[in-house]
């Protein structure tokens, strides 16, 4: 080696290596001086800095947006999901109550009925006569006539006083 080339590089701080798989090793590459590179300055220009800046707000208050409105259909989604399952239990309690209903009506006819009524009131101590039943006649009563049928009576007359308004219909 040459005195200039070993005086070089001690003057120079050791440049750090980068590791290498093969056992030879390599020499470090030459820096180039600072003095011959370029400064990287540039002029600054408001306008495209004020529109790049304007820019980059529109795009962040858009992604805001985006996720405010999915924000909200999930909130959304989460109510219709809740009051679906408010409808579901009250489906289910109307069914129950409409089931209840349903047990008491078919209880009660079957307490209504005349077999259970004669059941009843022979557990009761009464008892079926079986005989037809006879009018008890009360003292210082008149003698009872059967009046005409009221209904059949009411009827006709109305016939009568609706008929010429009706015309040629029944």
């Amino acid at each position: 080696m040459s005195s200039a080339a070993t005086t070089l590089r001690a003057a120079r701080p050791a440049a750090r290596r980068a590791p290498t798989t093969s056992r030879a090793a390599r020499p470090a590459p030459l820096r180039s001086p600072s003095a011959t590179r370029k400064p990287r300055l540039r002029v600054v220009d408001t306008q495209a800095r004020a529109k790049e800046r304007r820019v980059r707000l529109v795009a962040w208050l858009v992604g805001a947006l985006v996720v405010v409105a999915l924000l909200a259909a999930v909130a959304f989604h989460v109510q219709l999901a809740q009051g679906q399952l408010e409808l579901d239990r009250l489906e289910h309690k109307t069914a129950a109550a409409r089931d209840r209903y349903q047990q008491l009506r078919l209880q009660f006819a079957e307490q209504s009925s005349p077999a259970a009524v004669a059941a009843r009131a022979a557990a009761l101590g009464m008892v079926h006569d079986g005989e037809v039943p006879t009018y008890l006649v009360v003292p210082d009563a008149g003698p009872s006539t059967p009046s005409p049928d009221q209904t059949s009576t009411t009827l006709q007359e109305g016939w009568k006083k609706v008929k010429p308004h009706l015309g040629t219909q029944p």
